[in-house]
This record gives structure tokens, sequence and C-alpha cells, in this order.
């Protein structure tokens, strides 16, 4: 796990909850019963867990104290693990659902957020992805890359809905093996485009040894993201240039 140990990424307890410092992107995570909120910048932004389940029989929204292992915090409701890493890549965030909700409907798998701060949310025209807007109209930040797969390692189409302060993230399980994880990730919505390099070890061209996931690197200003193969499924949440 990147950053476990580097103690500048590790969660310190504080009044309230936890907190986290990532020094290498410029961002602040606090980690309250009701949510976290993050500050880069002059912006603010806040995401908090409301339910999951299927169709609107959603449950499990219950506010619950984040619990930390250095750089790792996890909420822990019942069979659901809501949990972000904080390392060198930025503060990853991730799903890990051990059994389906009840008996499946046909209706999707659907985990409800609610947002808060000084960003707008909606939908990208692609659908594939939520921008988030300041004031003015001008996109800070971009929603997107959502991936979902099951214990067999399938991926599972995975979609989002925006409905004012209400971000839906929904699954089609109907064919899956438990334990299903579920990760989205919010970058900049300005970034560099990579060079073409030959070096492999930089930022555009990094050959870790990952299985499963989504990394977005920030080296000499450069910004790019790559599905890659990862250990563990994982997703980046925010990286700043």
């Amino acid at each position: 796990m990147l950053g476990r140990d580097q103690s500048a990424y590790h969660a310190v307890e504080r009044e309230g909850g936890l907190y986290a410092e990532n020094p290498k992107h410029a961002l602040r995570a606090d980690f309250t019963r009701d949510g976290i909120r993050i500050r880069t910048g002059a912006q603010r932004w806040g995401l908090s867990f409301s339910g999951y389940g299927y169709g609107g029989a959603l449950g499990g929204g219950t506010a619950v104290a984040p619990k930390a292992k250095a750089n790792r915090v996890e909420y822990r409701r019942g069979d659901l693990t809501e949990w972000w890493v904080n390392g060198p890549l930025g503060l990853e965030q991730g799903f890990t659902l051990a059994r389906a909700p009840g008996k499946r409907t046909g209706e999707p798998l659907s985990f409800l957020l609610t947002l808060s701060g000084d960003l707008t949310a909606a939908l990208e025209p692609s659908g594939d992805g939520v921008r988030l807007s300041r004031a003015d109209g001008t996109v800070a930040l971009r929603y997107s890359g959502l991936i979902a797969h099951d214990a067999a390692g399938r991926e599972l189409r995975a979609w989002l809905t925006v409905h004012a302060a209400r971000l839906s993230l929904r699954v089609d399980d109907t064919e899956a093996q438990y334990p299903v994880v579920v990760d989205p990730f919010v970058q900049q919505a300005h970034q560099n485009q990579c060079p073409q390099q030959n070096n492999e070890h930089s930022a555009c061209g990094s050959k870790r040894s990952y299985r499963h996931g989504i990394f977005i690197t920030c080296e000499l200003g450069l910004l790019a993201s790559k599905r890659i193969k990862a250990q563990q499924p994982f997703i980046v949440f925010m990286c700043n240039s």
C-alpha cells in the first residue's frame, strides 16, 4: 500500500474524527462521522455516504466513526466497507460489499452519496462522468472512471446519475459473485497531456506491479491516468499537480 510507511500520509486523530494531509498534492481530508471534507486551494467539497441497496429501498447509511490504521481510513457499516487510502498518488476511495443487500430484484445496486461544498455537480454530456463546477461555471474537478468488479474478477456494468446534490453509483450485479468492489475517482478538470516518453518510470509510463485499478500520477507538472494491473483494486480520488 503506497504511503503506508510514510508518516506524512498517515491519518491523525483530532476532536470529532480524523484528518490526513497530502503534502505532495497540497490537499487535506477531514474524516468525521458525517463523511469526508476535502480542501484543495480555495475549493471545498464534501462527500457523505447516504445508503445502498436496490431501487428506492436504500439502507445502511447510518453515521459511523472512521477508523484508521497508518494511511488507511475505513467506515465499516456491516457488510459494506467504505475505505480511503492517502499516499503519493493522491487520496484513493473504494467500496467493498461482502454480499448482496437482500434478494436481487433486477434493479441496479445503488450507492447514494450526498454532496456539499463550493462545487455544483452535473452529469457530463457523454454520461460517463460528473463535472464539478465553480459558481462562475468553470469546471474544477471531474468525477469519473467508475469501475466495479466481482470476486471472480469480472468487470460489472457501472454508471453514474446526479440529481441536485445527490450522486448515485449504480452497478448491474445480476450475475455477480460477491464480494463486489466499486471504485470511482475525482481528478482535476484541466490536465496536461503526457508526451510520449521512452522512460518506463516516467509519470506517463510507470510500470509498477499493480493489478486491476486506475491511477493518476503527478510528476513534473504532468497528470496522467491509466488502467493498470494492481495487487488490490484501487482508485485515486484526487491528485493536484
